[in-house]
């Protein structure tokens, strides 16, 4: 080799078969100037007894990547002839041979074959291999390997443990991750499935998860600092993990929805480790649809346990009958089914588990992902302005098998805005006990359907303008004539000290307005601003 720096010529190959044995070695330099005086070096010599290969290649390992291709890979490089005839694999159960073999470009031992029938799904597989070569002519001698297509199907894979705010660092590197489960009974491959957030979207690489086996998904700067964890994958777009809170789906290669989850800051249930350095874990793998109540913060010293079972892992089984908390419409001729947890997505699109009152008839259902909680129906005819509808559900289950009871109606109507003393204010709570919260709850004297979405609170400045306005739900919430609805920032504290009697009829705002002691302005206002009503106390 020639060259200068980091950029070297082959000048070529020589065998010299002169002498046979020695009992040294070494290099005699002849140079035709002084000029060239030290100008010469030599690197990764090796000096040993020869060795011939006779050992044929062997199968480390069959991968079917999709439904007609599979991935066979050798401990050894492979002959390029020999490797890529077609001729010289086959699988039984009416597969038989492979239309093409393909050697890897980077990775010479890895094969890549691809037959024109499609693998039936769990079904194994035998894959003969005759002739391959390696590149020392030795050739494998009717070999045989298994190996079975599995098309996942949701909660096969989980995201079961999330490291959004590494900082301040507890133990773990000062890297986000997380980490994905597989609970089924089935090695995946996650070639070409997705994580995503709301900026981001990852591919992530061919890797075998197998059955109730973890790995770390990171970003591909932070893969070296988790490799000692456990198998670690680093890729490009690395979702963001927002620390205050972010919704990640994953998606498989058919870009359908296996697991997503939605945290906050509250899904820590712990007010130290939520300020950083600990992961949050899921509790039971068996309960992947659990929400929030299925996460808290990692009880480990390091302040997580990426690569392995979680240190808060146990029995959170789901035994709560799923509901149906309301409806509202979309359009004349479309309604939205809001259930409190998720439901199994194959039932809830079955047309024969809705009825609609007054003679509707329903003519398709969507079942609305990454959550599976929300439904949408499809009418035969538009409804009717100042009507209420009732809508009844059946045979629905939640993702646990916990089947829909009592709970399984809800009305819904087309809406009207609010006018001026259509929704009162009926009461209010400005100085709560201790550890209580302020509320304020409305009454609908109208005979309009109002939608609460397009319904604010706001209060009065020391200006008498009025201010922090605030929207009562970021969703349609639909308060019907005669009904009553108490909004506060904590609904749980008004609930724990107080008599409820329709539990129901409680809105968690995000936010609220402030009501002082000592007086001030409760005002309603609808989505042109006008005032609803005032109230100052």
């Amino acid at each position: 080799m020639t060259g200068i720096g980091n950029s070297f010529i082959k000048e070529g190959d020589v065998i010299d078969s002169s002498y046979k044995t020695s009992s040294y070695f070494g290099f005699l330099i002849r140079q035709s100037s002084a000029g060239f005086f030290q100008r010469h070096f030599f690197d990764d010599i090796s000096v040993k007894e020869y060795v011939r290969d006779e050992t044929p290649p062997e199968i480390v390992s069959a991968t079917a990547v999709s439904s007609n291709t599979v991935d066979l890979l050798f401990n050894e490089p492979l002959d390029e002839i020999s490797s890529q005839d077609p001729a010289l694999y086959f699988v039984n159960n009416g597969i038989g041979m492979p239309v093409s073999a393909i050697l890897d470009d980077a990775n010479p031992a890895l094969v890549h074959l691809s037959f024109d029938k499609t693998f039936t799904n769990s079904i194994e597989y035998t894959l003969m291999i005759n002739a391959v070569k390696d590149v020392s002519s030795n050739a494998i001698s009717n070999a045989t390997t298994t190996f079975s297509f599995y098309t996942s199907q949701q909660y096969d894979v989980l995201i079961d443990e999330l490291f959004p705010d590494p900082n301040p660092q507890v133990g773990l590197p000062l890297y986000k991750f997380l980490e994905l489960k597989n609970v089924s009974s089935f090695p995946i491959n996650l070639k070409g499935w997705k994580l995503i957030d709301g900026t981001s979207t990852a591919i992530l690489p061919s890797f075998n998860l197998l059955p109730d086996s973890f790995v770390i998904v990171c970003a591909t700067n932070s893969a070296p600092f988790y490799n000692s964890y456990g198998a670690t994958i680093g890729v490009a777009n690395f979702p963001s993990m927002n620390i205050g809170g972010a919704t990640i789906i994953l998606r498989s290669a058919e870009n359908k929805t296996i697991h997503a989850v939605r945290y906050d800051s509250a899904t820590y249930k712990n007010d130290l480790k939520k300020d950083g350095g600990w992961t949050l874990e899921m509790i039971d793998p068996k309960n992947p649809c659990g929400g929030s109540g299925n996460w808290k913060a990692s009880a480990d010293p390091k302040g997580g346990t990426p690569g392995k079972r979680n240190s808060v892992d146990g029995e959170n089984r789901d035994e709560t009958l799923p509901k149906l908390l309301r409806a509202f419409a979309i359009d004349p001729n479309k309604i939205a089914l809001v259930f409190d947890e998720p439901v199994d997505s194959l039932r809830a699109a079955i047309i024969n588990n809705y009825s609609i009152d007054k003679g509707y008839v329903v003519k398709s259902v969507f079942v609305d992902f990454p959550f599976f909680n929300l439904v949408q129906i499809t009418l035969n005819n538009p409804i009717i302005s100042g009507e209420i509808y009732t809508v009844t559900v059946k045979n629905i289950p939640d993702c646990a098998g916990n089947n829909i009871g009592k709970k399984n109606t809800a009305r819904f109507g087309l809406t009207s805005d609010a006018d001026s003393l259509d929704l009162v204010i009926n009461e209010i709570l400005f100085h709560p006990l201790p550890m209580g919260a302020d509320y304020v709850e409305l009454y609908n004297r109208s005979k309009k359907i109002i939608d609460l979405k397009k319904v604010f609170l706001a209060n009065r400045n020391s200006n008498n303008i009025v201010s922090s306005i605030l929207q009562v739900s970021p969703e349609s919430i639909l308060l019907f004539p005669g009904d009553y609805i108490l909004l506060s920032a904590d609904v749980d504290a008004v609930k724990g000290q107080y008599i409820t009697t329709n539990p129901d009829a409680f809105i968690k705002m995000y936010g609220f307005p402030s009501y002082p002691n000592a007086g001030g302005n409760v005002i309603v206002i609808n989505r042109q601003g006008m005032i609803v009503d005032e109230i100052n106390y």
